[in-house]
């Protein structure tokens, strides 16, 4: 088991030889997992930035050009000579933009697999060269590129249609950030609301994910984009669950969040922590947006960021996490009681703990929490009590004795409080099962007495 510090390869190979054949069969499923939908660490094919860039120079206007040398299909030949004149330079294109646009979305709707990546990555040129011009265009193109490639047979076609999504959502987000809603409106169905394949699913929230990310940048000058969208999305899914099951939605969403958060080599995106922020607000605040089905999607954030992390990268994330923690000592309700045990649970769990670089915190915390438990008014702790023992077992299994040494008293104290009794038997026989050695040096002489 890694350290949670190590960098591990890039490529692992499970069995066999990685092959050096440029050209060999891959199987669909294969081929979708290689795919990343990411508009930030990819890099256009095609690259713009060294054509001439003046003020009359038009990114469709040169990508075009090289696509007519590139593509010879008779589909783009015959879009080819009919947006060429109409494009001859930018004040042109901007004078025919309505002309050209129906001309795309005319050859994109005939779904031909040869012609559909220089269209559709066309279309997102055609978006960066309009810009703010393009925002009528935008619900037309969105509905028409996200049809086509939620539905194409080819795995080529998919990819270039989430990445042409990836790319209208780059160059419109100053557009889009501040109220995400009416876009998330659009794409839901592709987000597992309505039933469709895994790997559509993914993408879709993966592309959206970037403008979640966008709206968590500015969330400490402005919390609205980042928390309108997250109590949006909860609220739909709230509504959606009364009336069909929601296992796809809910893994779309916990796609969508952890994209958001996830960044590069490891770590965690700059505006990672915001992100965090903003669920658990969501979920602490007394409002429709906390239910069952929520608390799970952050609770499948917060295991899949752990799991693409090392211990440098989830440091602040725990930080985010361990104040919403404390938040919930302060403030103790039953079911926040539950919501906070759990984050603990899982921040100690998955991977053994291996992304715990300061385990100080996170005794304090659980020492609060068990405080806050034996000390509340409450009628009745006894969902709270089974999730707070459950972490307790593993924080006290896995952190380090010396750093533990100072919590274990207090610890022990409200562990085997009155209030707790009746979960003290279940606590000791978790606690064997994951590690007889600390069971006996730690929790048996509380048992002799």
């Amino acid at each position: 088991m890694s350290s949670g510090v190590k960098m591990k390869p890039s490529k692992v190979v499970k069995s066999g030889t990685a092959s050096t054949r440029n050209h060999r069969f891959e199987s669909f499923t294969q081929r979708i997992a290689k795919l990343k939908i990411d508009p930030v660490r990819r890099v256009r094919r095609l690259n713009l930035e060294d054509e001439d860039l003046s003020a009359t120079a038009s990114y469709f206007k040169t990508s075009l050009e090289q696509w007519i040398d590139l593509n010879l299909s008779e589909n783009f030949a015959d879009f080819a000579r009919s947006a060429r004149p109409l494009c001859e330079n930018l004040p042109q294109l901007l004078h025919y933009r309505e002309r050209v646009m129906d001309l795309i979305a005319e050859y994109i709707g005939k779904k031909d697999a040869l012609s559909l990546e220089p269209l559709l990555s066309l279309l997102g040129h055609f978006a960066h060269d309009l810009g703010v011009h393009f925002e009528p265009h935008f619900l037309k193109a969105v509905t028409l590129v996200a049809s086509v490639a939620a539905k194409h047979p080819d795995v080529e076609v998919i990819e270039w249609g989430f990445t042409c999504l990836a790319w209208l959502f780059k160059y419109l987000s100053r557009l889009l950030v501040p109220d995400i809603r009416p876009l998330y409106d659009i794409l839901v169905p592709l987000l597992g609301k309505e039933n469709q394949k895994f790997f559509v699913v993914r993408f879709a929230a993966e592309a959206l994910s970037f403008l979640v990310r966008k709206a968590g940048a500015m969330y400490y000058k402005n919390k609205s984009p980042l928390e309108n969208i997250v109590r949006h999305s909860f609220e739909d899914l709230r509504k959606t669950a009364q009336t069909r099951d929601v296992q796809s939605y809910q893994r779309g969403l916990m796609t969508l969040f952890a994209g958001a958060v996830k960044g590069v080599k490891r770590g965690s995106h700059s505006s990672g922590g915001a992100v965090i922020r903003s669920l658990l607000d969501n979920i602490l605040e007394e409002n429709k947006c906390r239910h069952q089905w929520a608390e799970d999607i952050v609770y499948g954030v917060l295991v899949n960021v752990i799991h693409h992390s090392d211990a440098d990268g989830f440091k602040g994330i725990m930080e985010v996490v361990l104040e919403g923690v404390q938040t919930v000592s302060l403030h103790p309700r039953t079911e926040t009681l539950a919501f906070g045990g759990r984050l603990l649970f899982i921040m100690a769990g998955v991977r053994k703990g291996s992304r715990i670089q300061y385990w100080q915190p996170m005794l304090e915390q659980l020492e609060q929490l068990l405080m806050a438990t034996t000390a509340s008014s409450l009628s009745t702790v006894d969902d709270a009590a089974i999730q707070i023992l459950s972490a307790a077992a593993v924080i006290l299994q896995s952190s380090p004795m010396d750093v533990l040494i100072p919590h274990l008293r207090g610890i022990m104290a409200a562990v085997t409080d009155e209030r707790l009794k009746e979960h003290f038997l279940a606590f000791c026989n978790y606690f064997a099962q994951i590690g007889r050695e600390r069971f006996m040096d730690l929790l048996l002489p509380h048992l002799q007495r």
